[in-house]
């Protein structure tokens, strides 16, 4: 059961009230290290740093309006997976990372599939809004203070859409989750009022003291600030998500299949599994030899068809992936967000997700304990499937 507290008034607002938070946990040796966004020189872009030095605390920016990188697959990094799960850490302190909520939710898959220790990894959930593409966000003309400050009032609003003339990632635009389900440590500004800065939610009442928080009340504004975010973001995703699965269908004119149409410029890079925090493998099947075509086998196919397609297996490529993680799909939005070509890889898969989601009944990063469906078997399962 975690519990309110109040993090030390700094008289600066929400993002130095993050900062003094993540001071005390590297302060009080609660942790060994922060992953956090550090503010770029100028207007930068923030990156993910990880943090061993209090000094850099001091350029951090919990609550950052762009997202590069899907901060579960820096979670892997920072877990040294030679260790057996049941194994002691004994006195070992884990390394936290601040996550925003498809990040957290992430997180929970990847701990579901042994890549991700909760042990070693403490996760500092922020509310979040909606980010903004990297591209578009070097293009604005604002000192860093500026645009974090103004971003956060614009976060405590609760506002779906952008306040600058730059708008979310289309995956954002259309995420529900404004709050994450999972974490050890919450860093709420979403309904917050302003002289408060934020509030704190800690699962371990034990590491609540050991930070030197106080004891508090939820805000009283949040819920319903939370609630109708989520409404209106809830009817824009229902309405983007059917009009994926519409594309999907076979055009009328020639039948031909709305998959191939959506993706026939793929250029076969594979950006988007690179980007993708499910995507885990060591090695992907496509970037190896196993899917390259024999010469003597494509010569004969171009014979046989005419022409064929350099490079091929494009769709198989997506619906490979579509098969793999379309049940632990979070929407982040990252794969579209990596594609040279901005092919809409997050609108069909998040539509597809939606489907199979709902079939199997699992809902991805909400629950550590439910196993994902691909690792568990159901005796007569699906029984109907096929019949008209």
């Amino acid at each position: 059961m975690s519990i309110f507290a109040r993090a030390p008034q700094s008289g600066q607002g929400a993002v130095a009230g993050a900062r003094s938070v993540l001071r005390r946990l590297l302060e009080t040796e609660s942790v060994s290290g922060v992953i956090v966004d550090v503010a770029g020189k100028g207007n930068g872009i923030p990156h993910r740093r990880l943090v061993h030095h209090l000094e850099q605390i001091d350029r951090s920016l919990a609550f950052g309006p762009v997202m590069t990188t899907n901060g579960a697959r820096l979670a892997t990094q920072v877990t040294d997976r030679r260790v057996a799960p049941d194994a002691d850490r004994g006195t070992s302190i884990p390394t936290a990372i601040v996550h925003r909520p498809c990040e957290a939710k992430a997180a929970v898959e990847l701990r579901k599939l042994h890549q991700v220790d909760p042990r070693q990894v403490m996760v500092i959930a922020v509310d979040c809004v909606g980010t903004h593409e990297a591209s578009g966000f070097l293009a604005m003309e604002s000192a860093a203070d500026a645009w974090s400050e103004e971003y956060v009032e614009s976060l405590r609003a609760g506002e779906p859409d952008s306040a600058w003339p730059i708008a979310y990632r289309p995956a954002c635009s259309r995420c529900v989750d404004a709050i994450s389900a999972v974490a050890d440590l919450w860093l709420h500004v979403i309904g917050v009022p302003e002289t408060d800065e934020i509030l704190v939610e800690v699962g371990d009442p034990v590491l609540a003291e050991r930070l030197g928080l106080s004891a508090s009340d939820d805000s009283p504004g949040r819920a319903s600030t939370l609630a109708a975010l989520r409404a209106c973001r809830s009817a824009k995703r229902q309405q983007d998500l059917d009009a994926a699965l519409q594309a999907l269908q076979p055009a009328e004119e020639d039948g031909s299949p709305g998959l191939a149409a959506l993706f026939d410029t793929c250029l076969g890079c594979l950006n988007c599994g690179t980007a993708c925090p499910i995507c885990y493998c060591k090695e992907c099947l496509f970037r190896t030899d196993s899917v390259r075509m024999d010469t003597r086998h494509l010569i004969d196919l171009a014979d046989r068809r005419g022409a064929v397609r350099l490079p091929g297996d494009a769709i198989l490529y997506q619906l490979t992936r579509l098969m793999h993680v379309s049940t632990s799909c979070v929407g982040c939005g990252l794969c579209a967000s990596a594609c040279p070509m901005d092919l809409p890889v997050d609108w069909v898969f998040q539509a597809v997700a939606r489907e199979t989601q709902s079939l199997l009944d699992y809902h991805p990063g909400f629950d550590p304990a439910q196993p994902i469906p691909v690792s568990t078997f159901e005796r007569e399962e699906f029984e109907t499937l096929g019949e008209h």
